[in-house]
């Protein structure tokens, strides 16, 4: 069985052209999943648009971001800013993250990648930026 997926961020990237489409929406359509995507965005509405806008069946919504990152095996982020990613990771960390892949696609300084990953791995989890 497949790891389960959730993608956090749906700024710029994560819905590139048309609103809230991009990123999230290649993976759901070209990921082979077999399971819903969990998506998880500060902005409710933006998750629940997306996904209205994508095959019945293949995502579902997060309330929050501690339920976006308890249910999944692999964590995508997407965020705008260096103050984004480290709020969202250091909310994430508070939870029990032991053996989760954070997938990290949010342009940042090196230094944020290399303090993320620090926090990470101290909790028994993995950064891939």
């Amino acid at each position: 069985m497949s790891p389960q997926l959730a993608w956090i961020g749906l700024g710029n990237m994560g819905r590139v052209g048309i609103p809230y489409l991009g990123m999230c929406k290649n993976l759901v359509e070209k990921g082979d999943l077999d399971k819903p995507l969990i998506i998880f965005n500060r902005t409710q509405k933006r998750a629940t648009d997306l996904s209205a806008r994508l095959p019945s069946g293949t995502s579902t919504v997060a309330s929050s971001l501690e339920e976006a990152v308890s249910k999944a095996d692999i964590v995508f982020t997407c965020l705008g800013d260096d103050a984004a990613i480290k709020d969202t990771i250091g909310a994430a960390v508070k939870g029990n993250v032991e053996g989760k892949l954070f997938v990290d696609c949010s342009t940042v300084h090196p230094d944020t990648t290399d303090m993320l990953a620090e926090s990470i791995k101290s909790q028994g989890a993995e950064l891939v930026a």
